[in-house]
């Protein structure tokens, strides 16, 4: 937009002259215009000073020329501002624009931050209601799995109770040298007997050889006997720890000079002297009575 070149403000169209030698416009006001004054042949004070130098006229003609100028333009000379002021209008017109601009980049910058963020959390929020329903469902897998462990603990402890409960009567033997064409129900006789226990053919169902799970070359496979009743097999395991003990109980006597070693109804019983006597059942007790030579 022109400026006033007077006061170097925006022009207005229909508050404005314009000079007809170089065509810059001044507002009406700032060029103190007059009813008497004709705008078509008007010029501003620059032009006009040039154009007076320019000519060569009288004295006379020079003074009243002068003199109708000075009179015609007093109000325009007056008006026209300072080389500073001017600097400092136009400062503060650049740093008007500047600011104005500056406001509508900060605007546009937050409607684009604002813009540029809903945009990131429409692309965003499905994600996190699909990882929401994921997090959900791996906690419910976490649950059944666990449920399931528990139940599938309690069936193995019921399998193995009742495996148990099969071989209550169950009894094995390790260790026994195997040789061609033997007899193991036979074997378990000599060893029921061994342990003052006299086996009869019924009493026992079934007594075989079992392959172990891990085969090794020159070791006998382990002889396992399942029995009628669970009694017997007790009093044979009773029968042959009592025979441990009681040899134990032997070696001691002999290096201690014990009185009596005895076994009775399975017990069995040691006297340093006619007053003192202990039974003993376990090889523990072998052990807290001499602690040195029970080994």
């Amino acid at each position: 937009m022109p400026k006033c070149i007077a006061c170097a403000r925006d022009l207005d169209v229909s508050k404005q002259i314009r000079c007809t030698k170089c065509f810059r416009g001044c507002h009406n006001k700032c060029a103190n215009i007059t009813s008497d004054v004709e705008i078509d042949s008007w010029t501003c004070p620059p032009c006009s000073r040039r154009e007076h130098r320019g000519q060569s006229t009288s004295p006379d003609k020079a003074q009243a020329a002068t003199t109708r100028r000075n009179k015609k333009d007093t109000g325009l000379c007056d008006r026209f501002v300072s080389r500073d002021d001017l600097q400092k209008l136009i400062t503060e017109g650049i740093n008007q624009a500047i600011d104005s601009k500056l406001g509508h980049f900060e605007s546009l910058k937050v409607s684009l931050f604002v813009e540029i963020r809903e945009e990131i959390n429409s692309f965003i929020n499905p994600f996190l209601k699909e990882t929401e329903c994921l997090r959900e469902e791996v906690n419910k897998l976490k649950n059944d799995i666990q449920s399931n462990n528990s139940i599938i603990d309690d069936l193995r402890c019921q399998i193995n109770k009742q495996q148990q409960w099969n071989r209550m009567n169950n009894l094995e033997i390790v260790g026994l040298p195997q040789t061609k064409n033997e007899s193991t129900c036979a074997l378990v006789k000599i060893i029921a007997k061994h342990a003052d226990v006299v086996l009869r053919d019924d009493e026992i169902e079934f007594a075989n050889r079992i392959q172990p799970k891990q085969s090794m070359p020159g070791k006998a496979k382990t002889i396992v006997v399942r029995l009628k009743t669970r009694e017997i097999k007790d009093k044979i395991l009773s029968g042959l720890h009592n025979k441990h003990l009681l040899k134990k109980a032997k070696a001691l006597a002999i290096d201690k000079g014990f009185k009596y070693v005895w076994s009775t109804t399975g017990a069995v019983s040691i006297s340093v002297l006619s007053i003192y006597l202990q039974t003993l059942c376990r090889l523990k007790d072998l052990k807290r009575l001499f602690p040195r030579l029970a080994t």
